[in-house]
């Protein structure tokens, strides 16, 4: 199966009240994430992710982020959010790719000492339909948390092993800052890229000027490996 970029390139994760939203859309990003996990700094209760919702323009997708959430409560954030995308964050099952319908999956890994042998186990188990709706999110690992630490990946250890997700979209994040994403993005070439704390004045409350600078350096660099 060839592969194929994800419908975003620029997602800016853990968005959290209207002036993040307007931030966004006013940038070269083109995605925001809605963070579901109660145990986040960014989390979002659901009828406060519906208000902001309502505040998203139709060239942002919606991304709702969750760790090892149910079927049923994926199935009805989405529907109530509009989301485009269910990002799986936790320790899911490739099983559950299969129960989620006609939605967009992206599936987060992070990334430890056993490099990408867990995605290349997970990918392995799913049907080629299923895969044609997957995108892998490659994260840094930290022991107890699932995410949105604020650490890199070793770029240079990831470019060596890469290659074994050449028939699959896949975003990266961990770290990314205005100053490193176009770095990054030269040295692995990923279809997209993800950040939350990067953009951050605190847990959850966006910089806009930050915002703004990386995704046009993340912009800038997409651009320049066509």
């Amino acid at each position: 199966m060839a592969q194929s970029n994800p419908a975003f390139r620029i997602k800016i994760c853990g968005v959290t009240r209207a002036d993040d939203i307007l931030a966004v859309a006013n940038s070269a990003a083109d995605a925001i994430g809605l963070n579901f996990y109660p145990r986040s700094s960014r989390y979002v209760p659901l009828d406060q992710a519906e208000r902001l919702a309502d505040h998203c323009p139709d060239h942002l997708q919606r991304v709702g982020v969750f760790v090892n959430a149910s079927r049923d409560e994926l199935l009805k954030h989405a529907a109530r959010c509009g989301l485009g995308w269910l990002q799986l964050h936790g320790d899911e099952p490739p099983e559950l790719v299969a129960e989620l319908g006609d939605y967009r999956i992206i599936r987060a890994f992070r990334c430890g000492a056993d490099g990408l042998a867990p995605v290349t186990k997970f990918l392995d188990a799913l049907t080629v339909e299923d895969r044609r709706r997957l995108t892998v999110l490659l994260d840094a690992a930290q022991p107890g948390q699932y995410g949105g630490t604020g650490h890199t990946l070793d770029w240079h250890a990831l470019a060596n092993e890469i290659g074994q997700l050449r028939d699959v979209p896949w975003i990266l994040a961990g770290g990314l800052t205005p100053h490193n994403v176009a770095a990054a993005i030269n040295c692995l070439q990923p279809q997209g890229v993800d950040t939350a704390s990067g953009v951050e004045i605190a847990p959850g409350i966006k910089d806009p000027a930050a915002i703004e600078s990386f995704a046009a350096a993340a912009d800038v660099a997409f651009k320049s490996l066509r």
